[in-house]
């Protein structure tokens, strides 16, 4: 029962058969008992972390966890941001740990692990401290802004003591730091920005085929931006896969674009990982481009199959949240037969979806028994 509940996770069975009775408690027993037979074995560390970013049914499953593990050798360890409200926080085995600022003496070391064998004079070494306010990556980041700056007499050191740099020479915000470290990459900046808008985390081959270009020249720029600190590579490179250090990096670089240029890269990412890297091309992740690339009818199509898959899944609420997306996007389509046919199929599957989280007392039995998804189109031709 429990390997079928996993392969059915994994995408190891036929999406067309209808969800059973109970399958989705089946799915989180399996998992938290995959755990627990682990931990039988040898003691077990568990990390989850940016746990504010969760879904739904994840959080159910960390949930049942940190309750589960009371009795077993496991250590959890689970990291959020401070607006993240933890189900399990009031648990006897439950101790919450939280962060401040890095204090002054900390933050100075980090500056000047930061600066390396750059000489950081006093008076830049307190404008970083003062402006940071203890956020490491703020630290990190106004400490390279000066490095970086072509100030050479003060970096030098040959400024007297107790000299500072000019205003200009630390951002007073974090995105104006990181803006004009990536100003001063130029040809890397561009490919900072194609990588920005695939995500967080991206592949060299999936870079290349959106940037187009000789490769040489990519890799060269992927040289200098991880040189820079700015993106962390995971594997052998240059073919590997990266990931931009810190979200906010992906966030300035994103947003240091034209609006349309992003549109047309968000529909060119979508067509090239839908035609050549279908591995990477799960439906929830194509509706996301092609709705930020202002294309409505196949950001609809892709929420639909979406919500198919989080329904196999047993994942209700992923799945109401994708149809419910449709519904907002289906607003923008003009009146016509597309509307309609989008409409009836995302009625149509969210009653499904409703009926099946709430188990067979409220649904119709012989309409459910004999249905099977059918898509909107071939999965080929995007076209209306």
């Amino acid at each position: 029962e429990q390997a079928a509940a996993l392969a059915g996770l994994m995408g190891c069975t036929d999406r067309s058969a209808p969800c059973v009775q109970g399958q989705r408690e089946r799915l989180l027993e399996a998992m938290t008992g995959h755990l627990a037979a682990l931990a039988a074995r040898q003691p077990v560390v568990l990390l989850f972390e940016d746990a504010h970013w969760i879904d739904p049914t994840s959080l159910e499953l960390l949930s049942r966890t940190a309750a589960r593990i009371r009795s077993l050798p496991v250590l959890l360890v689970i990291s959020f941001r401070p607006e993240f409200r933890p189900p399990w926080a009031g648990l006897p085995h439950v101790t919450v740990l939280r962060l401040g600022g890095l204090r002054r003496r900390e933050a100075r070391m980090l500056a000047e692990r930061t600066a390396g064998t750059a000489v950081l004079p006093a008076g830049t070494a307190r404008q970083i401290i003062d402006r940071a306010e203890g956020i490491p990556l703020f630290i990190e980041e106004l400490t390279r802004a000066a490095v970086e700056a072509d100030w050479h007499d003060v970096m030098s050191g040959s400024a007297p003591p107790g000299a500072t740099l000019p205003e200009p020479a630390i951002p007073t915000a974090l995105y104006a730091s990181l803006a004009a470290r990536l100003d001063r990459l130029p040809d890397a900046r561009d490919v900072a920005q194609i990588a920005a808008v695939i995500g967080r985390e991206f592949s060299f081959d999936l870079l290349t085929a959106v940037a187009g270009g000789p490769e040489a020249a990519l890799e060269g720029a992927l040289v200098r931006l991880v040189e820079a600190g700015l993106v962390s590579p995971h594997g052998t490179t240059p073919r590997a896969d990266y990931a931009f250090r810190h979200s906010l990096i992906r966030d300035v670089a994103y947003s240091m674009q034209l609006r349309d240029r992003r549109r047309q890269l968000h529909a060119q990412v979508a067509e090239t990982m839908r035609q050549h890297f279908p591995d990477q091309a799960a439906p929830e992740l194509l509706a996301r481009h092609y709705m930020l690339a202002g294309l409505i009818g196949p950001a609809v199509r892709y929420l639909l199959l979406a919500a198919q898959r989080a329904f196999t899944a047993s994942a209700y609420h992923e799945a109401t949240n994708h149809l419910r997306k449709g519904f907002e996007l289906i607003e923008h389509l003009p009146e016509g037969p597309l509307r309609t046919r989008f409409q009836l199929d995302l009625k149509a599957t969210l009653s499904l979806v409703r009926d099946a989280s709430r188990g067979y007392g409220h649904m119709f039995q012989p309409v459910f028994t004999t249905w099977r998804w059918r898509p909107v189109w071939d999965g080929n031709s995007l076209d209306g």
